[in-house]
């Protein structure tokens, strides 16, 4: 054996020992002493908050805690997916180390020849490559977990302490409080018949099932109405009911100027289908428009801020003014512009009632308000993992993320984790959705904008 490969034998040796010596080691938590030093650790090397110490540190009853054990601890008390999924990776480690000291327990080690060490060193090196991969998707998801408590938190910071001086009030409130004036408003705007000027009829859509859409005029004042035409005979309840729960909703919906009105019915007119008559509505989906379109949005556009602010009051409206629940996602197809600037809501479906418990009201909030980051991204032509290109506009960016979390910030305000949680009435503080900033836009510089993206015309900035 030459010198070289005795060195070699040498230095294998002394890794397989340091290895062997690790693996024989107890992976424990053997008192409440160590308990609390591994959480201090953890505290002060900012891996968890203090609300998470208080969600743990009770959840130990009995020493020793193995490896296995504190797994089971962590991920009973985040239930996030990439936790999870560390543990099963540390889990399968667990698995092939205690192979490993288990195979070792028999073996002579001393009377391996240096292949068989080679082959043991191979196996500890990529047992050791995978402990090191975890340690890095731990500490990335530590990051993460740490913007995202901070992006959600900054967002809450601007309404700090308004939401206790604020009465809690569901759609199911405003329509019991407003039941006599939204009557009143129907009543007055109803359309009884309609007729068709002598005129080839103009239909706007046929369906499959039998449902026709088309363009009629009213017998009284000779406006436009749309015409849903559905069959007397009909045999899909569940499209039946879903259809007439949507012209309730638009019915409540009716002080809404992001929806177009539902403004009657009639069941003698046509001895074949029952009439349903909505507000006529002119303009194109966003989703077209911006396919069509010749440049980009960027948030820092006039036009952009003051459809940001639209779109999410009428969001807003789905949750306190209808006691309906929306079919989501609400995409772009559903968002239509008219006249270059005015946004509404059209076609939505509002297939179920909603629960009148509070509980309900918020899980929908939330849900609409990550439907809405999702919408404000797809408005700049981005998908939810290309976010980081919006850091040239930080604010905005860490806005949207808020947007996006507001689902997992509803479980933790659940979990009693934190004191808030993110609503349409507090968001309304940001001045990103300023009031005052929309009133002082010149409508100039928003044409100017819609000219430039849409009609391809050079974009001037206005003074």
């Amino acid at each position: 054996m030459s010198i070289s490969e005795v060195q070699e034998s040498v230095n294998i040796q002394n890794l397989l020992k340091i290895s062997k010596n690790f693996l024989y080691e107890d992976l424990e938590i053997k008192s409440k002493e160590q308990w609390q030093e591994l959480l201090r650790f953890l505290y002060i090397n900012k891996m968890i908050l203090l609300d998470d110490l208080k969600s743990i540190d009770h959840n130990i009853l009995i020493y020793p805690v193995s490896l296995e054990h504190f797994l089971r601890i962590i991920t009973q008390s985040f239930n996030e997916k990439e936790i999870k999924d560390l543990e099963a990776n540390l889990c399968q480690l667990m698995i092939q180390i205690n192979d490993c000291k288990n195979m070792l327990s028999f073996w002579n080690t001393g009377k391996l020849s240096n292949q068989e060490l080679k082959c043991l060193l191979i196996i500890f090196e990529k047992i050791l490559q995978e402990l090191q991969k975890i340690q890095d998707d731990f500490e990335e998801y530590n990051r993460t977990v740490q913007n995202t408590r901070e992006n959600v938190q900054q967002l809450k910071d601007v309404f700090e302490d308004i939401e206790d001086h604020q009465a809690f009030k569901t759609a199911h409130d405003y329509q019991k409080d407003d039941a006599y004036s939204i009557g009143k408003e129907y009543h007055q705007n109803r359309t009884r018949d309609v007729h068709y000027r002598n005129q080839p009829i103009k239909v706007i859509k046929t369906f499959a099932n039998g449902i026709v859409r088309q363009i009629g005029y009213d017998i009284d004042q000779d406006f436009p109405v749309e015409v849903v035409k559905i069959p007397k005979l009909f045999s899909d309840f569940e499209v039946l009911e879903s259809k007439l729960n949507s012209f309730n909703a638009y019915k409540e919906l009716i002080f809404s100027k992001y929806f177009p009105n539902y403004i009657g019915f009639n069941s003698f007119a046509d001895q074949l289908y029952n009439l349903y008559f909505m507000e006529f509505t002119r303009g194109k989906s966003l989703k077209k428009l911006l396919i069509e379109g010749k440049n980009r949005l960027h948030p820092g556009m006039g036009l952009f801020r003051y459809w940001m602010r639209e779109i999410f009051l009428a969001f807003k409206d789905i949750l306190h003014k209808t006691t309906y629940v929306p079919e989501t996602p609400i995409t772009l197809k559903r968002i239509y512009v008219h006249d270059k600037l005015k946004v509404y809501i059209k076609n939505l479906e509002f297939p179920i009632l909603r629960r009148t418990s509070q509980h309900s009201h918020e899980k929908l909030e939330a849900l609409l308000l990550r439907n809405y980051g999702i919408l404000l991204l797809q408005i700049l032509g981005l998908q939810e993992d290309e976010i980081d290109q919006l850091n040239k506009y930080i604010e905005f960016k860490n806005f949207v993320t808020g947007m996006l979390l507001a689902e997992e910030d509803l479980q933790q305000y659940f979990k009693k984790e934190v004191k808030q949680r993110l609503t349409f009435e507090n968001l309304l503080y940001h001045h990103l959705l300023d009031e005052q900033y929309i009133l002082e836009l010149d409508e100039l510089e928003l044409v100017n904008n819609y000219e430039y993206i849409f009609n391809n015309e050079e974009f001037q900035e206005l003074d």
